[in-house]
């Protein structure tokens, strides 16, 4: 497979860049009913070819300077997860992450959406990161705080244009904020 131009990030635990199709039977292993939920797939599971088309579209985002830029996250060069950043209008972007239910609880996600962060506001791919999380998700709203990103309120559902989806809580951090 052709090299992609991205940034290898570490914090020396985990290691960030981006996705080999290699790791298309390990997301789909990894994968569990939260992600499915989250990402709405659920009750359908994503399948291997789900998988592989995702990592092309994310290495064809990064060859063309698009507005998505994903990253496998791995550990002793392990697949334990992935984070995304989808850039959208007015400085803003998306941050999202899924770690392993096998890999949780042990900071990897903290570190990894640090890492993501800190990346995305110093090289200017935003202004602003903005994360959602669903309100029973105490998991994810620890991670995002840890890992530099402030409460801003909850959003109905319906704000956001997501028929059929719950409200969530909306955390953000911009450029200058000390995540540390």
């Amino acid at each position: 497979m052709e090299p992609i131009d991205a940034p290898i990030l570490s914090d020396g635990v985990v290691v960030l860049g981006v996705h080999e199709l290699d790791d298309a039977p390990l997301m789909v292993a990894g994968e569990d009913e939260e992600m499915a939920r989250r990402f709405g797939w659920f009750p359908r599971r994503s399948s291997l070819e789900d998988a592989m088309s995702a990592i092309l579209r994310w290495r064809e985002s990064w060859r063309q300077g698009g507005e998505e830029r994903a990253f496998a996250v791995r550990v002793a060069e392990r697949l334990v997860g992935q984070c995304e950043l989808r850039r959208g209008e007015q400085g803003r972007a998306n941050v999202s992450w899924s770690i392993f239910a096998a890999d949780r609880r042990r900071g990897y996600g903290v570190r990894a959406v640090k890492l993501v962060a800190d990346w995305a506001l110093a090289q200017g791919f935003a202004e602003r990161l903005e994360a959602y999380v669903a309100p029973d998700n105490q998991a994810s709203l620890r991670l995002a705080k840890s890992a530099g990103f402030r409460e801003e309120g909850r959003l109905r559902a319906w704000a956001r244009g997501a028929a059929g989806r719950e409200d969530m809580i909306l955390l953000a951090r911009i450029a200058g904020d000390d995540a540390s």
